[in-house]
């Protein structure tokens, strides 16, 4: 019996830095790599060299202690919270009730048209 084993690459993660991820798109471009700390209704600028979305994603953090990863749904089927990027601003939707009570951490992969 034969095994095939997937490898293993260690991926890295900086807050709000810029990280080439050493991955191709499609389109031959480099991928890269930027994470943000961000709660409800506040939003991100995000670069304006930036070509197309490969990614989003994250985890949030529910009153301090119950990780979840984005989007996070609840038992019943209702999206709690979600990151969404529209004319390159990200920002953190979540339902009323919620928002002094989450924290998130989002990663967003791009590429670049420059």
């Amino acid at each position: 019996m034969k095994f095939k084993f997937l490898r293993h690459e260690t991926q890295e993660y900086s807050l709000y830095k810029e990280i080439n991820t050493g991955k191709t798109w499609t389109d031959g471009k480099v991928v890269y790599r930027r994470t943000f700390n961000i709660t409800p209704g506040k939003t991100i600028e995000l670069n304006a060299s930036i070509m197309s979305y490969v990614s989003i994603t994250g985890f949030v953090i529910l009153d301090g202690v119950f990780i979840q990863n984005l989007p996070f749904i609840s038992g019943t089927g209702d999206i709690i919270c979600s990151a969404t990027i529209e004319r390159n601003v990200l920002k953190l939707e979540n339902s009323s009730g919620y928002d002094k009570r989450l924290n998130a951490f989002v990663s967003v992969e791009y590429t670049k048209s420059s």
